[in-house]
C-alpha cells in the first residue's frame, strides 16, 4: 500500500514539474501603448475590432481609426457634410458577414 502512495505522489509531483515547465516556456506578452503622437485621433478608445482583412479598428470621441500595424488611417466627419451638430464621437464598431464596418455613435 505504501508503494501505491509514493508511486501516486512521484507522478503527481512529475505531472506538475512538466505543467509548470510548460507555463515557464511561454512568450512574453509583447505590449504596446498608442496615443495621440503616434497617429490616434483620441487617447481615449471606446470600442475595438479586429477585421476578417487584419486591421485593427478603433473608435474614439474624436473619429474612427484604422491600424494595419506600422500606420493609422483616421476618419472623421467633414464640415462640408452640413449636418449640424454633426459629431466625431463613435461608441461601438461592428462587421457585417460581407466585410462592411458598421459605426454606432
Amino acid at each position: 500500500m505504501q508503494t501505491i502512495k509514493n508511486h501516486t505522489i512521484t507522478i503527481i509531483v512529475l505531472s506538475l514539474w512538466v505543467v509548470l515547465g510548460e507555463l515557464s516556456s511561454q512568450p512574453e506578452i509583447k505590449r504596446v501603448h498608442y496615443t495621440r503622437q503616434d497617429g490616434l485621433p483620441g487617447n481615449a478608445i471606446s470600442d475595438i475590432l479586429s477585421d476578417s482583412r487584419g486591421y485593427m479598428w478603433g473608435s474614439t470621441w474624436e473619429g474612427l481609426s484604422r491600424f494595419d500595424g506600422f500606420d493609422f488611417v483616421n476618419y472623421k466627419t467633414g464640415a462640408d457634410s452640413n449636418i449640424p451638430y454633426l459629431h466625431n464621437r463613435i461608441d461601438r464598431i461592428y462587421e457585417d458577414k460581407s466585410g462592411n464596418i458598421w459605426m454606432m455613435m
